[in-house]
């Protein structure tokens, strides 16, 4: 054989070894890809599947949320009909609010007031006592 005949083989192989190669990784990939499909579907027979399973407990939910509002809706509306615009107003009392104490109980049995709790000075006159500025 001669040197040309050896390097023509040796590039026919080469370019063969490269179409094999081409082909075998195609095929992988469409494998792949036909695979992920596959999986894809199946997830979404199991969301279907799971909806249609779920769909008779929402129903009897929103059969409960609907009687629930027709009792609401019923005695709004015999409110309404007993309403006379006509009635007087009840007056209602004001409650006056008494002033808080300033001074710490006087007896230990008496209630502890949450003002008596805190501390004798507030942060910031702390603050102002250590001579940091606000």
């Amino acid at each position: 054989m001669t040197p040309a005949s050896v390097a023509a083989a040796f590039a026919v192989a080469v370019v063969l070894i490269v179409v094999a190669f081409l082909v075998l990784a195609t095929y992988n990939a469409v494998i792949d890809l036909r695979l992920r499909i596959d999986k894809a579907w199946s997830n979404i027979d199991v969301a279907l599947k799971q909806r249609f399973d779920q769909l008779p407990n929402l129903v009897e939910a929103v059969r409960g949320v609907m009687a629930w509002e027709q009792d609401v809706l019923t005695e709004l509306a015999a409110a309404r009909a007993a309403y006379s615009p006509a009635a007087a107003i009840p007056i209602r009392r004001r409650h006056r609010r008494r002033p808080r104490r300033r001074s710490a109980p006087s007896s230990p049995s008496s209630s502890v007031t949450r003002r008596s709790c805190r501390p004798a000075t507030s942060w910031r006159s702390r603050r102002r006592s250590s001579g940091s500025r606000a």
